[in-house]
C-alpha cells in the first residue's frame, strides 16, 4: 500500500470513531476504538514514509520540523474552535449533548475532508526509495521485526518511548488538572481550550525555529536539542505540581495548589512548555529515522509507533490499576520526570551508536 492511501484510510478510521459520539452505542464505540488503533498506526507510519520520500539527504531536519509544525497547528486551531463553542455553551463546567453534537459533527466532517485532500496529494519525487526492497507482506513483517531488535533501533526506541508518556501527560493529565481545579475561578471548559491554544503556540514556535535552523541542528547536535526539550518538559511537570492540587488529576477539587495558589497564567506557561518540548521530540525523532533508515522508512516508522504505543498504553493501564486514590499530580509528575531523565540520558549517551551508519 502506498503511503498516501495508508494516510487516507487511517484518517477515515478517525472519522468513523468520531461518528460514534453523535449517537452513543457502547459496542460501536469500543469496536471503532479498536479500528482506530489500526488506523492510527498506518496513518502515522504512512506519514513518516511519505515524508521520507519527499526528503533529500540534507533536508530531513528542516522537513521534519515543518511537518511537525503543520501537524501541531491543529492544537492552535482546535483550541480556538473549542473556545468559541465553550464560551457560547449554556453550561460553563459541564459538556451538554448539544455541544457534543457540534464538536463531533465538525470533527467528523474535517476528518473526511482531510482524507479527500490526502488522496489528491502529489506523487513523491523519491517514491522509488525502497522499491528495490519490495517484498510480500510476510517478508516485510519479518524485516520489520528484525529491525525492531537491532541495537541501534533498541537504543533509539527506548529513549523515544518516553514521548508516548509525554503525550499522555499533555493530552490527559494536564487538561484534567485544569478542568478539576475550581480555584482557577474561570470557565474550566474554556480554560482547556485556552490551554490547547497555548500548547499549539508552543509547538508552532518550536517548529518554526527548528525549520529555520534546518541542518544547523545536526551540526549543533540533535542530542542537545532533545536535552533542551526534556528540560522544558520537566520544568512544566514541576510547575504543574506547584500550581495544582494533588487530587486534581482525577476529581473536582476546591483545594489550593501544592505550593502556589492556582494561577491561570502559570497554567498557560505550562501549556507552552509542554508544546515546545513535544515539538522538539517529534521533529528530532522523525529526522533521525529518515537519516538512519532512508531505504527502510516504512519499517522504521512502524517500529517507532509500536514502541511509542506500548509505553503509552502501559501508562494508561497503570492509571487504571493504581486507582483514583494514587493517581495524584505528584505521582504523575515524579514518574514522568524520572522517565524523561532516564530516556533522554540514554539517548544522549548512546547517540554515536544510533547514527553509526549515517
Amino acid at each position: 500500500m502506498k503511503p498516501k492511501w495508508a494516510m487516507a484510510i487511517g484518517t477515515l478510521t478517525y472519522a468513523l470513531f468520531e461518528v460514534g459520539f453523535l449517537c452513543l452505542n457502547e459496542i460501536f464505540l469500543y469496536s471503532t476504538s479498536l479500528l482506530l488503533g489500526f488506523g492510527a498506526a498506518i496513518l502515522w507510519t504512512g506519514q513518516g514514509t511519505y515524508l521520507a520520500q519527499n526528503c533529500e539527504p540534507n533536508d530531513s531536519s528542516r522537513n521534519s520540523a515543518v511537518l511537525c509544525m503543520m501537524g501541531q497547528l491543529s492544537s492552535l486551531f482546535s483550541g480556538i474552535f473549542l473556545l468559541i463553542v465553550f464560551q457560547s455553551a449554556e453550561s460553563k463546567h459541564d459538556i451538554l449533548p448539544s455541544t457534543i453534537r457540534i464538536l463531533y459533527g465538525t470533527f467528523t466532517g474535517l476528518s473526511i475532508l482531510a482524507a479527500l485532500i490526502i488522496v489528491f496529494q502529489r506523487t513523491p519525487p523519491y517514491e522509488d526509495r525502497g522499491k528495490k526492497d519490495a517484498r510480500n507482506y510476510k517478508e516485510l513483517l519479518g524485516s520489520t521485526a528484525k529491525l525492531a531488535l537491532t541495537k541501534e533501533m533498541l537504543i533509539f526506541m527506548v529513549s523515544l518511548a518516553y514521548s508516548g508518556i509525554a503525550v499522555c501527560y499533555m493530552s490527559g493529565v494536564f487538561p484534567t488538572c485544569i478542568s478539576s481545579t475550581t480555584k482557577l475561578n474561570y470557565n474550566t471548559n474554556a480554560l482547556m481550550a485556552w490551554s490547547s491554544i497555548f500548547s499549539g503556540i508552543g509547538q508552532l514556535i518550536a517548529g518554526v525555529i527548528q525549520g529555520k535552523l534546518g541542518n544547523k541542528i545536526q551540526q549543533f547536535g540533535r542530542e542537545k536539542a532533545i536535552l533542551l526539550g526534556t528540560i522544558l518538559q520537566i520544568l512544566a511537570y514541576a510547575l504543574s505540581y506547584a500550581n495544582f492540587p494533588n487530587d486534581s488529576a482525577n476529581m473536582k477539587t476546591e483545594k489550593l495548589g501544592n505550593l502556589l495558589y492556582p494561577n491561570i497564567t502559570i497554567a498557560m506557561i505550562i501549556s507552552v512548555l509542554l508544546g515546545v518540548g513535544d515539538s522538539i521530540w517529534n521533529a528530532q525523532s522523525y529526522s533521525v529515522l529518515i537519516d538512519t533508515y532512508p531505504d527502510k522508512s516504512s519499517e522504521a516508522f512502524a517500529v517507532r509507533m509500536f514502541y511509542k504505543v506500548i509505553r503509552k498504553d502501559s501508562q494508561n493501564t497503570n492509571n487504571i490499576i493504581v486507582g483514583h486514590d494514587l493517581r495524584s499530580i505528584f505521582l504523575h509528575s515524579i514518574v514522568t520526570t524520572a522517565l524523561a531523565v532516564i530516556d533522554s540520558g540514554n539517548f544522549c549517551r548512546n547517540w554515536n551508536d544510533i547514527l553509526r551508519y549515517v
